[in-house]
């Protein structure tokens, strides 16, 4: 599973949702709205699914971090507690073109490193 459809935040009386162990890229709002409603979401944590947005997004990481890893064993990752803390995208090991909206989520991200890359574009927040 890489997505889920954003129509499941219809259930309002939803009381638990487990969405653990998938391979999701994006998780619509409306989930997002279910949780803070009391909903219990399991899913991969939104660290995760950020991570997997830019590796679905960057062909040289798609190289650099196999999809059938954990990406807190992928190269350039350092994560604490579940969140990411710290990326290294130095252009010995990739070239990051684009770095993705989302990127902003990442609420415990202490360091980005993205010195000699190729970037064309960053978000504008």
């Amino acid at each position: 599973l890489t997505s889920v459809p954003a129509e499941l935040g219809q259930l309002r009386l939803l009381e638990g949702l487990d969405l653990e162990f998938n391979k999701l890229t994006s998780v619509p709002a409306a989930i997002r709205e279910l949780r803070a409603a009391g909903c219990n979401v399991l899913d991969e944590g939104s660290d995760v699914v950020v991570l997997r947005a830019w590796r679905a997004m960057c062909p040289d990481l798609q190289v650099m971090w196999p999809e059938d890893e954990q990406p807190e064993d992928w190269t350039g990752v350092t994560m604490e507690d579940g969140r990411v803390v710290k990326l290294i995208f130095i252009s010995d090991f990739i070239q990051v073109k684009a770095v993705p909206a989302e990127v902003g989520r990442l609420s415990s991200l202490r360091e980005l490193h993205l010195n000699d890359n190729r970037l064309t574009s960053v978000p504008a927040e």
